[in-house]
């Protein structure tokens, strides 16, 4: 599930040596106003079907406040 928009083309490329069936998702978030956290994670683009009891891989391009990755 990569984090939009930074992770995508990296995806792209992990995807096409990945050898068993899969799927991808994309979701895009932000807790940025400017170029400071608000603390506050806002979903622009989310996952609409239940992950539970799946194996998922989250690629992310900056991992800077753990926001994200904590939801």
């Amino acid at each position: 599930m990569p984090i939009l928009n930074g992770s995508f083309i990296f995806a792209a490329d992990l995807l096409k040596e990945v050898k068993f069936p899969c799927r991808i998702s994309f979701v895009k978030t932000s807790s940025y106003a400017g170029t400071t956290s608000t603390g506050q994670l806002k979903t622009l683009i989310g996952h609409d079907e239940s992950l539970f009891n799946q194996h998922i891989i989250i690629v992310e391009d900056i991992v800077d406040t753990g926001l994200t990755l904590e939801k």
